[in-house]
């Protein structure tokens, strides 16, 4: 019913000692719900309902739907028929409003795709492209990227941005290091930046002028 937060918690308990018991607290939460929703209906009746069935109803809708006329039913062997009025049975109301439901939301999301498809084309086709933007796939990419196409005529790109490499990365000329991939994968190689001692030195200028500069703008603002 909460898709998605037993997978976290389960991840969670994998990276800690101290949290390998949350999966189960999640339960222990989970079924103190719904004991405390349940409890005020609890002890269930033991009612036994006997449920009549209009078989000629069953048989009526047969008739009408599956295009079987009266004579066929009647020279149809008994198991048969068994077969076919458990089936009418089973297809009551309201598995035939789901059925309906499904079709509409089906349908819904059909034309709802059509007419965002037709908008994108019709706005590629007046503007001309200015700019092509790159993001990583990810479904935080997505408000950025349809923000930025409409406010002007760009386009945008979906991108991997991890291709199975567990890596953590040192910039050159710092000690520290960081992830270079999803978060739910720890690195298991370290890739450190390296140069001979005078480029080392030609960049460090350039940082410290790029530094610099940052500050200054960050001081007037």
């Amino acid at each position: 019913s909460l898709p998605g937060w037993a997978g976290m918690i389960r991840w969670r308990s994998q990276q800690s000692i101290q949290e390998q018991e949350l999966l189960i607290e999640y339960l222990a939460v989970r079924i103190s719900m719904e004991l405390a929703i349940v409890k005020p209906y609890l002890p269930l009746k033991n009612q036994k309902v006997e449920k009549k069935v209009a078989i000629v109803t069953l048989i009526a809708s047969w008739i009408y739907w599956g295009n079987i006329s009266t004579r066929e039913w009647l020279r149809m062997p008994a198991a048969e028929q068994s077969e076919l009025l458990a089936f009418a049975y089973r297809f009551d109301e309201n598995i035939r409003r789901k059925l309906w439901l499904e079709a509409w939301e089906q349908t819904h999301a059909e034309q709802l795709r059509e007419k965002i498809a037709s908008k994108q084309r019709a706005a590629n086709d007046k503007k001309r492209v200015v700019a092509q933007l790159a993001f990583c796939i990810d479904v935080r990419s997505e408000p950025f990227r349809r923000h930025l196409e409409k406010l002007g005529p760009f386009e945008t790109f979906g991108i991997a941005g991890f291709f199975g490499l567990p890596i953590a990365t040192s910039e050159l000329g710092s000690n520290d290091s960081h992830p270079s991939l999803p978060v739910i994968l720890k690195p298991k190689h370290q890739i450190k930046e390296l140069t001979d001692e005078n480029e080392f030195k030609s960049y460090e200028q350039r940082k410290r002028v790029g530094s610099s500069v940052r500050y200054t703008f960050k001081t007037m603002k």
